[in-house]
């Protein structure tokens, strides 16, 4: 399970580090995904199911991410705060 944690990427992980090296997009093109912002509409309930993508197998999911969610241009209701996303890679590493 470690080895799939260390090929899950998102621009803002790959800002700040949480996930390795962005240099790496031949293996992310072709990696399982879960797109659990998308998939729920709901901030509540993306940390829930980003991990049981992760359990199915994902090796990659992609989370939307804004410094102040609330007031983001588009999808502002599941979108995560920054502080939430940090809580989400440390649960999934």
């Amino acid at each position: 399970m470690r080895a799939r944690h260390s090929n899950l990427r998102d621009s803002h992980a790959q800002h700040h580090g949480h996930l390795g090296d962005s240099g790496d997009s031949q293996a992310l093109a072709s990696a399982h995904r879960g797109r659990p912002s998308h998939g729920t509409g709901r901030r509540d309930m993306v940390a829930p199911m980003a991990r049981a993508a992760v359990a199915a197998g994902a090796d990659a999911i992609l989370v939307e991410v804004h410094p102040n969610a609330d007031k983001a241009a588009s999808d502002a209701a599941q979108t995560l705060y920054l502080d939430q996303f940090d809580e989400l890679m440390g649960q999934l590493r």
